[in-house]
């Protein structure tokens, strides 16, 4: 079978974190969640208190406003931060600037059905009759202008704040769909196109969401219980996935990192479909519970949320957030990756869904490192995935930038030949609290950098002993191959892992045919740490210094010979190549040889440099 679907019970779906909690607010007459700001707002009297994310700057933020009633809607401009908009009554906007002492009114001619912001200035009013697009000025006090309106009768409308786009839903099933793009000042009308059907229509059906940055027009189906997308352009419309969904109805949509999260409320459970995976009708893990979460920790008090899963009370927000009135917090959901992969049998089917998630890089490095511990595991598989994961760097900016430069300066002391040095090992300390900030290419895929194999997958492995030694070289090996075939240059930390295990594991032999054949690539980071192999490997002198030579670091050489009291082999190297003679170090190394003759020929070579310096 090519089922990719694990059966096994495990929640995929859960609360980030800590909700937004509100309960020690009790003057809060009504909440708004606002998903063009992904804010909430709770109005009071005289007050509206903007709710953000935890993690951001300003978590609570309370504004004064005074309208002239209660707001049936509140909106921030999202750009001009204090400027706000609330529907007054059935036909009637305030504009108001925060602390400021009066609204502006507009009291339209038909019966407001919604409002959203396009820009800073711009706002579009949704009524019975079609539709307005406003222009808000800010000076002394607030005035309006309408630029443009379009009359359409319609049955629904639905908007998408990331897109701006707004679809209405016309005729009798409201099954014609007319939609519109707006821009600053203006707007463009898209192509009609019909929903086949013989049920009447609701904005309970339809959603516009952007999926791997291409804007989806999508539709629940009642009938067939089916969930249709309809790509929309600025040419057309083109109906191009049914994903189905047998025995399920009454649904909600939430979207993360590019995966369709398809709430059925009847059932309690949350599909989570792929767009991109064809197999299993797209959808990608058996459909579960949202994974219950019971102590809440909040900034006013401890409280225990006892929240039952699809609570009538529950209001559902793009992207990914649910307004739970009745506990009075806020929600966000998300995925646990680590979960999910369970439900994958294909490890390159899963490297590759993974890749497509911006939030799984740590879950990328766990998987890979996991494949590579399985006693039983493929390593051909786990070579796929070195060649996925490279494919994607190679084609990244970041491909051909030093690893090393990002961390610390590239300076290597020639005279730092300890046996038990690791520069590798130092970057690890200056570097085990720092997570790698995710970065993507243009086609939005999670670019997996070397530091990163380094720092969760190679370097645990081999510090904590948890492969053996043989299946390790092969696996770094492996890793190197697939960033040669793709012309990557090599951070010198991997060389100096796979360096220390062939040590380790005496195997000298292998190391000279690396080298040899340049498996492992020249650099004065690998000459130096053969140097400090001498002792283990007494050839591996020889290497280093054929290596710097390969490289044209002549004075590296020179630090070397002299350390070892090669002088004679040192004065031959200044000669030939003409470089700076270091007069007290050599004079020092020929006395500590006790040998009369190099101590002589050392004297004569100083005198002789230093007469042609006076000519």
């Amino acid at each position: 079978s090519n089922s990719n679907i694990d059966t096994s019970f495990q929640y995929h779906v859960q609360f980030k974190a800590t909700p937004t909690l509100f309960h020690g607010m009790n003057s809060i007459e009504a909440e708004y969640f606002d998903e063009g700001c992904s804010e909430l707002l709770l109005y009071s009297q005289t007050t509206v208190t903007r709710v953000s994310k935890p993690e951001a700057a300003s978590f609570y933020n309370t504004e004064t406003c005074r309208f002239s009633s209660k707001p049936i809607l509140l909106r921030f401009s999202p750009g001009v931060q204090l400027l706000i908009a609330a529907q007054i009554n059935y036909n009637q906007i305030e504009f108001f600037y925060v602390n400021s002492t009066a609204p502006s009114s507009k009291v339209f001619k038909y019966k407001i059905e919604n409002f959203y912001w396009i820009s800073n200035d711009n706002i579009v009013v949704i009524t019975e009759n079609g539709f307005e697009l406003i222009q808000v000025y800010i000076s002394n006090k607030i005035t309006t202008k309408q630029i443009k309106d379009y009359k359409i009768k319609h049955r629904w409308h639905c908007f998408s704040s990331k897109c701006r786009v707004m679809s209405f839903g016309t005729e009798n099933l409201g099954n014609q769909v007319i939609s519109f793009h707006f821009q600053q000042n203006s707007y463009n009308k898209l192509p009609k196109f019909e929903i086949k059907t013989k049920t009447l229509i609701t904005d309970k059906q339809i959603w516009i969401l952007i999926i791997y940055q291409t804007i989806y027009f999508v539709y629940s189906s009642i009938e067939t219980n089916e969930i249709h997308f309809f790509r929309i352009s600025r040419d057309n419309v083109l109906k191009m996935i049914t994903v189905n969904t047998p025995n399920i109805t009454n649904i909600e949509l939430h979207l993360f990192d590019d995966l369709l999260l398809v709430h059925t409320k009847a059932q309690k459970i949350v599909l989570i479909c792929d767009l991109k995976e064809k197999q299993n009708n797209y959808i990608v893990a058996a459909p579960l519970p949202i994974s219950p979460n019971s102590f809440i920790t909040t900034q006013f008090e401890n409280l225990e949320v006892n929240t039952e899963l699809y609570d009538s009370n529950w209001d559902f927000y793009q992207p990914n957030f649910i307004l739970d009135r009745k506990n009075r917090c806020l929600w966000e959901l998300g995925v646990n990756y680590e979960t999910l992969a369970q439900s994958f049998i294909c490890k390159k089917q899963l490297t590759e869904f993974l890749l497509r998630r911006k939030s799984a890089k740590l879950a990328i490095l766990n998987t890979i490192r996991n494949y590579i511990e399985e006693e039983q595991e493929q390593l051909n598989e786990i070579y796929a995935c070195f060649d996925i994961i490279n494919s994607i760097l190679a084609n990244s900016p970041h491909a051909n930038v030093s690893e090393q430069e990002s961390i610390t300066n590239l300076a290597h002391e020639v005279r730092k030949s300890n046996p038990n040095y690791s520069e590798a090992n130092e970057q690890i300390k200056i570097n085990e609290s720092i997570i790698s900030k995710t970065k993507l290419n243009k086609d939005e895929l999670v670019i997996v950098e070397q530091i990163d194999m380094y720092r969760f997958v190679f370097h645990p492995l081999e510090e904590n002993n948890l492969l053996s030694q043989k299946k390790l070289i092969a696996v770094l090996t492996e890793y190197i191959r697939s960033l040669h075939y793709r012309k990557i240059p090599v951070w010198f930390c991997i060389f100096e892992l796979l360096i220390n295990c062939l040590v380790r594991n005496e195997c000298y032999y292998q190391l000279y045919q690396f080298l040899q054949y340049q498996v492992v690539d020249d650099s004065i980071h690998v000459a130096m740490q053969l140097l400090s192999l001498e002792t283990k490997y007494p050839p591996a002198l020889q290497l280093s210094l054929d290596m710097l030579k390969r490289l044209n670091c002549y004075s590296e050489i020179l630090e070397i010979l002299i350390s070892k009291n090669q002088i004679l082999l040192a004065i031959n190297l200044i000669q030939t190549y003409n470089l700076n003679v270091p007069f007290e170090r050599l004079k020092e190394s020929a006395i500590a040889t006790n040998d009369e003759i190099q101590i002589y020929h050392v004297k004569n070579f100083i005198k002789q440099c230093k007469g042609k310096k006076k000519q």
